[in-house]
């Protein structure tokens, strides 16, 4: 489809030739006429005087002549100047159009592809051969209803007459999701009829995770201020509560109704305080310094430690640990009670049954050693994901539990440069009717100039 804009200029060329051209051949045609019309006129004794005058109006002619032929020459070269300006211009475009790092694709009326550059075939790793007279519905993930999505551009196209940072996602060719910015303006024929549209397309799916980490930090960071001035409040009255608490006990035989009552205040207390100490090990997580830890070493002595509580002997407790492994940044204690929490919750997740808990460790190519903790339990269905680190937030029943483990170990583990990742499923969303999930925790191998202020 040719540019209208170059289009117009080829036009215009047109008309400026036409504007020079036809006057001189109408005046040529014009002083033709009455001198054949004068000749016929004229007797024969004027004829002599009539032949000096004509000669004089050819030489004017011929001049007139020379010049029309010196001014099309002119115009002739003009135009293919402006020829070949367009044409550089068509090829300047085609290029940016071509080799643009963000997808520009082209649908006619039918939403089928006419165009797809270099920068499509990088975000969606389809090539121009592959997708050109295809939907772009075959873009859409299949969880999304591709009807509703179309009618929600076209709507906003009709109503607006372009669409401008639409984010969604779209899906790759190898099955990958990606977030994507769109942009979208059609294009209509002269009379109005609307023959197709341009999308330009971004992959912005590390950009909002960026964004998305910087808003966890800043939520971290400003829940820990509130965290510890909230502990420390709470702290003092529950250590005289307990501590009159065991008194009066020691007043009443453990038989007594009073005695009974003591006790569930003493538990209720012990409860807070438990919620305290994660308060307390919440804001401190951003704090420390530089420290090294044998994971292998950190991880046996807190299976060693929990081998026979109640915590495990619901599961089993496999760990693969090699011997090999390199020093890892991190406090020894904490890469403890990281995997604590991790163990905890994926006993929870089995509600009851008797699953299994598998811990291996190994390290990477790239100078990391990977954790994960791995259970067969109920899995995290799909709209909890995103609130998985947030603070607070639980699924246990009321006074089960803090909502802070998991918060914690994202910030501890942030806290030695390191990450978090976890893959989960249920049992609806799995096509063998398993369930499980998978923490990952990645650690960098011990850095004598690490520094965990700059990696909070």
């Amino acid at each position: 489809m040719k540019n209208p804009i170059m289009r117009g200029r080829t036009l215009w060329v047109k008309l400026v030739q036409s504007r020079w051209l036809i006057p001189i051949t109408a005046s040529l045609f014009l002083i033709v006429f009455f001198l054949s019309t004068a000749l016929l006129l004229r007797s024969a004794r004027e004829t002599g005087l009539l032949n000096h005058q004509l000669l004089l109006i050819s030489g004017l002619v011929l001049i007139m002549f020379c010049f029309g032929l010196i001014i099309a020459a002119y115009q002739q070269r003009l135009s293919q100047r402006l020829k070949l300006l367009v044409g550089e211009q068509d090829q300047i475009l085609a290029s940016v159009l071509t080799n643009s790092v963000d997808a520009v694709i082209v649908y006619d009326n039918e939403e089928l592809i006419q165009m797809w550059n270099r920068g499509a075939q990088l975000t969606f790793g389809y090539s121009a051969e592959e997708m050109l007279g295809l939907s772009f519905r075959c873009l859409i993930p299949p969880d999304i209803d591709q009807d509703e999505e179309l009618d929600r551009l076209n709507r906003l196209v009709e109503e607006k007459g372009y669409v401008k940072n639409y984010v969604t996602q779209r899906i790759t060719k190898d099955g990958k999701r990606i977030m994507v910015d769109i942009s979208r303006t059609p294009f209509r024929s002269g009379d109005g009829q609307y023959v197709g549209s341009t999308a330009v397309i971004k992959d912005v799916t590390s950009t909002l995770a960026f964004e998305q980490k910087m808003h966890n930090a800043e939520k971290l960071a400003s829940i820990g201020l509130l965290a510890s001035g909230v502990a420390h409040e709470i702290n003092n009255p529950l250590t005289i509560i307990l501590g009159f608490a065991d008194l009066l006990k020691d007043r009443f035989d453990p038989e007594s109704p009073e005695w009974e009552d003591l006790d569930k205040i003493e538990a209720n207390a012990n409860q807070a305080k438990k919620i305290v100490e994660d308060l307390l090990g919440f804001s401190r997580s951003n704090q420390g310094v530089a420290k090294q830890a044998d994971l292998r070493e950190s991880v046996n002595r807190l299976t060693d430690f929990i081998s026979n509580t109640r915590i495990v002997k619901k599961v089993e407790l496999v760990v693969s640990i090699p011997d090999d492994l390199p020093l890892v940044n991190g406090d020894p204690r904490e890469i403890q009670q990281v995997l604590l929490n991790l163990i905890n919750n994926s006993v929870a997740a089995m509600e009851g049954n008797k699953g299994i808990v598998r811990i291996q460790a190994e390290k990477t190519d790239d100078d990391w050693v990977e954790l994960t903790v791995e259970d067969n339990g109920k899995g995290i269905p799909a709209d909890l994901k995103p609130c998985v680190f947030d603070p607070f937030f639980t699924t246990k029943e009321f006074g089960e539990g803090t909502g802070l483990g998991l918060s914690l170990c994202y910030g501890l583990v942030k806290k030695w440069g390191g990450r978090v990742d976890f893959h989960s499923r249920t049992t609806d969303d799995s096509q063998d009717g398993l369930s499980g999930t998978i923490f990952t925790i990645s650690i960098p191998i011990y850095d004598a100039e690490f520094n965990p202020e700059v990696a909070t």
